[in-house]
């Protein structure tokens, strides 16, 4: 097996980035993480590096699994509520991939988002943790209709809002020629899903697929971005 990857973070029209990316290669496996730092202040920003420094190190060099992705991402919360009594918010979402030759985990917390991508249709995207979610979920909002309504970023679930942490986690089958996309809500709120499968059908590599949605969110998004990151990954 063989990967293809790109990934990028940028600040957008924020003063600072409070998202944080990683993508690393142990062995045989890749493990990539999209956080998505919340309160504002570098609160957030802290929150999202903290996340990552220490999801990275509880997992590297383990075999893959639910259970250590679990734990690996509760570890992180329960060092940044450890974190919360100076009165400054530290909160982060997470969106991580974790994949070899044979099996990959897929888990998420907030609304940073994982999408599997098969020719030109999708066959998984992760759930939001969110309010605007849950109106989908009740019938009283259209999955598009998310990206458009103004409390669309209030979240029922981050990495550092309570000491009791639920964790999306799914087991993904993959084949040669799959395409995964990690991002953070600054980048899905300015490109659709069907903009997405458009500018993979269209593209020669993972490199250009992402430099493609990355400026059409760039174009779109100009007079709100907000800090907008990304993590491409193909399968050879």
């Amino acid at each position: 097996m063989q990967t293809k990857l790109a990934y990028y973070s940028a600040q957008g029209n924020r003063e600072m980035n409070e998202d944080s990316v990683s993508v690393l290669e142990f062995g045989n496996s890749v493990l990539a993480l999209v956080a998505d730092g919340l309160g504002g202040h570098g609160g957030g920003a802290e929150a999202s590096r903290c996340v990552i420094a220490s999801v990275n190190a509880d997992l590297q060099n383990k075999p893959i699994s639910e259970v250590s992705v679990c734990n690996a991402i509760r570890s992180a919360n329960a060092k940044i509520m450890a974190t919360q009594q100076d009165g400054v918010r530290r909160q982060s979402t997470i969106a991580l991939l974790w994949f070899d030759q044979k099996c990959a985990v897929a888990a998420n917390v907030g609304d940073t988002r994982i999408y599997q991508f098969r020719g030109d249709q999708i066959i998984f995207q992760s759930v939001d943790h969110s309010t605007a979610q849950i109106a989908v979920m009740l019938g009283d909002l259209r999955a598009e209709q998310i990206r458009n309504i103004s409390d669309r970023s209030s979240l029922v679930r981050a990495v550092g809002m309570a000491e009791e942490l639920q964790i999306d986690t799914h087991h993904l089958e993959f084949r040669s020629g799959d395409r995964f996309l990690l991002c953070s809500d600054g980048f899905w709120e300015h490109i659709t899903e069907q903009e997405m499968c458009y500018y993979l059908a269209h593209a020669e590599n993972v490199k250009d697929w992402l430099r493609q949605m990355r400026d059409y969110v760039s174009v779109n998004g100009a007079e709100k971005t907000e800090n907008n990151s990304a993590v491409v990954i193909g399968i050879e």
